[in-house]
């Protein structure tokens, strides 16, 4: 912080340079592959120095920031599951979601960035790997 602003008490100027700092350290990482999926909590990839931006199978919700396997969130959004059962022998049914939701801040996505995710999925359909029923 610059000595000028510390002097002449200049609090929003800390804050648009604190900003712009963590802007840097926001922007460096959400284009890394470091960290992992939230829904299935695997590596995003085996090599660390990868582009987030250059990987098809990866995908970030831009409103919120949020890091996914493509289909980690297109099956969380469009695929029914198959009917499971649990230890006591009750069917567990699961649903598609009317509303579609980051899993993991749970915001409500818009509807541009779930036709980003439907349009990607489509695009590339050797992610898939038959875990789902269709």
């Amino acid at each position: 912080m610059s000595l000028e602003r510390k002097e002449s008490g200049d609090e929003e100027g800390y804050l648009n340079e604190l900003h712009d700092k963590m802007r840097d350290i926001v922007t460096g990482f959400n284009d890394s592959v470091k960290g992992r999926c939230a829904v299935c909590l695997e590596n995003f990839c085996e090599d660390q120095d990868a582009s987030f931006t250059d990987r098809t199978d990866l995908v970030r919700i831009n409103n919120c920031y949020h890091r996914f396997h493509l289909i980690c969130v297109h099956r969380d959004w469009f695929m029914q599951r198959k009917d499971e059962k649990d230890s006591f022998g009750c069917v567990l049914q699961y649903s598609i979601p009317e509303v579609k939701r980051c899993p993991i801040c749970r915001r409500e996505v818009e509807a541009d960035e779930i036709k980003y995710i439907h349009d990607s999925f489509k695009q590339h359909p050797e992610v898939e790997d038959g875990g789902y029923a269709n």
